[in-house]
This record gives structure tokens, sequence and C-alpha cells, in this order.
């Protein structure tokens, strides 16, 4: 029992938290909630329909919505005239985390752009920065859009690597082979 728990208590927390507005005392509960509930359905669980993980998920959505709709309640939405006030006074405050995660993960993405080839660089810039369709990539670059797509996939298998192993290296993890 104690492996079956550390093999899913830790995804199934991940998948709670990210869903309840990053609130660690309600995803708990809520981990704990479905877990023990599991348990006491086991029986129920068909292997060969999908996998635990899934499965527990599944069971977690229920408690999820519960506990956004107390949420809601609890915190309802601001009237329009105080929405303006938050608005104009954003720029007083400090950046939330999620802001600042998304600025870290610009400044990441520029500096794998950065270190790939000019070539993967300009095709990949073209396509998702510039919205730029197969058919005006192929032309900028005097080719076909059948030259094109192989360039575009190799670009983006070549962006994910080095974009995983910036993260890992600014995480501290190991980095993959």
């Amino acid at each position: 029992m104690r492996r079956w728990f550390d093999a899913n208590a830790d995804g199934l927390f991940a998948f709670v938290h990210a869903r309840v507005n990053q609130n660690r005392d309600v995803a708990r509960d809520i981990t704990q909630l479905v877990l023990g509930e599991a348990l006491r359905s086991i029986g129920k669980f068909d292997p060969h329909r999908g996998r635990m993980d899934t499965w527990l998920r599944m069971q977690a959505l229920n408690p999820i919505r519960k506990a956004q709709l107390r949420f809601s309640r609890e915190h309802p939405m601001p009237e329009e005239n105080a929405l303006h006030k938050q608005w104009a006074d954003a720029g007083s405050r400090e950046l939330p985390a999620e802001t600042m995660a998304r600025a870290e993960t610009r400044e990441l993405v520029d500096e794998t752009l950065q270190n790939l080839p000019d070539h993967y660089r300009d095709v990949l810039r073209s396509r998702y920065v510039e919205d730029a369709s197969l058919a005006d990539i192929a032309s900028e670059h005097n080719s076909s859009i059948s030259t094109v797509k192989p360039l575009l996939h190799r670009a983006r298998e070549a962006f994910r690597t080095e974009f995983e192993r910036l993260s890992a290296v600014q995480h501290h993890l190991p980095v993959a082979q």
C-alpha cells in the first residue's frame, strides 16, 4: 500500500493543486479524500481501461469542482468599478508569482532561441512569432513547402531539446541525455 501511495500521491496532488487556485491546504484535503476513497473502491479500477493516475484524476474531478464552487462563493467577483480601480492600481503592486513564472519562461524561450542555429531560429520566429504560413516561409527561403516542413520539424525538435536542457540547468536538475 505504501508503494501505491508513493507512486500516486504526488502526481494527484499536483493535478489538484493546479485546479484549486494553488491552495495547498485544499489540494491536500482533496488528495487525501480521493486516495482514501480510491482505496475503498480499488476493486472498481480496471487496468485494461486506463492507468491508475488517470483513474485517480477522474475521481478527483467532483471534489475539485466543489472546491472551485465554494471558492467562487466565498470570493465573489468585484463590481465593475472595483475592477477598474484594481486595474489602475496594478502598476504599483508587485507582480504575482504566476506573472513572474511567465516572465521566466519568456526569458528561457528567448535564450533557447539564441542558442539555436540561425536557420532554425529564423524559421521558428517566422512561423510562431510572425504567424507566417508555410507558403510564406517557403517563399522567404526560396524553397518549397515540402522543404520547409521538415526544416520546421527539426527546428522544433532542436528547440525542445535546448529548452529542456536550459530549464534543467536553471532548476538545478540532472540534464537528460
